[in-house]
């Protein structure tokens, strides 16, 4: 459809809208940069091409800067490509000094390196006696650092000695001090004395009880007496291992008499309810060892004449 309008034919759009035929708009609303149409009535076509020309410039300009951008990011493409397919540069090095680096990581190698002659020697001015200044550097600081470890390692095995010699000592003092617990005195043939001295626990109640049992059986002895003048406290523990060391004395088929319980001992045992009814017990190490004798059918015990130095009677 078509109407008139000032003389001129405006074509109708569908719906009914015209459709201006200035060479700024077409039909389809897109505008059209390059020319205008002359200015009519009140300057609207002038300030409509002035608003145009201006976006247009814009639009140039930024295109350019489009344009620029990526050529120059063409360009550093360009140029790192050309550089990663550059070969590498050649160096000519002549063979002894390759050979004396062979020397020298062998030497590092076996442990036989030497700083004072196993070092490569500087005597060239290129990019190769960076690298040989390098490996100097390399060797030279791990040979300061083994020899820094052996140091330690020495100072180590020399601290080890030590303190085994220390644990051999200790353990020398323990064993002496075990023997000195546990004193099997043998009094007369066929008669052993055990005194026993402080506190008494159940490890050191064992080792008493086998070692007493040992004695009993190596000297055949008949007789045991139980000295516990050295015993300032006791308990149903410490009764415990009493009962049980005089049972095991008396199953090897020996005499166990006990001797030298304090009163406030002997209290003490008689509130705790300690039977000690298997045991002879007895006041002093002398009536024990007259029990003993009485015991073995030899009377009394025999002295000796004119002191400690005359005969037997």
């Amino acid at each position: 459809m078509e109407r008139r309008d000032r003389g001129e034919a405006v074509p109708l759009l569908r719906d009914g809208r015209r459709g201006r035929t200035a060479r700024g708009v077409d039909l389809r609303g897109h505008r059209r940069p390059a020319t205008f149409e002359k200015a009519g009535r009140g300057g609207r076509s002038r300030r409509s091409a002035r608003v145009t020309t201006s976006e247009a410039r814009a639009s140039r300009a930024g295109a350019c800067r489009l344009i620029s951008f990526r050529a120059a990011v063409a360009r550093e493409a360009s140029i790192t490509s050309s550089s990663s397919r550059r070969p590498p540069e050649a160096i000519s090095v002549a063979v002894p000094r390759i050979d004396r680096i062979h020397d020298l990581l062998a030497a590092i190698s076996l442990d036989e390196f030497d700083p004072a002659s196993d070092l490569l020697p500087i005597d060239h001015d290129d990019r190769f006696a960076a690298l040989e200044e390098t490996i100097n550097l390399f060797a030279r600081q791990l040979d300061a650092t083994v020899r820094e470890h052996r140091e330690t390692i020495r100072q180590l095995e020399a601290s080890r000695g030590a303190l085994a010699e220390q644990l051999a000592t200790v353990e020398r003092q323990r064993a002496a001090i075990r023997e000195l617990s546990t004193p099997v005195v043998e009094l007369w043939d066929d008669i052993l004395a055990l005194p026993v001295i402080g506190l008494l626990d159940a490890a050191r109640a064992d080792e008493m009880t086998s070692e007493l049992l040992e004695r009993i059986v190596t000297s055949r002895a008949r007789c045991v007496i139980i000295d516990v003048t050295g015993v300032e406290l006791i308990d149903t523990s410490t009764a415990g291992h009493f009962l049980r060391l005089i049972a095991a004395t008396r199953l090897v088929g020996a005499l166990c008499v006990i001797t030298g319980i304090r009163p406030k001992i002997a209290q003490t045992m008689s509130q705790l309810g300690i039977d000690l009814s298997g045991a002879r017990t007895l006041a002093t190490l002398k009536e024990g060892l007259q029990a003993c004798f009485a015991h073995l059918g030899r009377g009394a015990a025999p002295v000796r004449a004119n002191g400690p130095g005359g005969a037997l009677r």
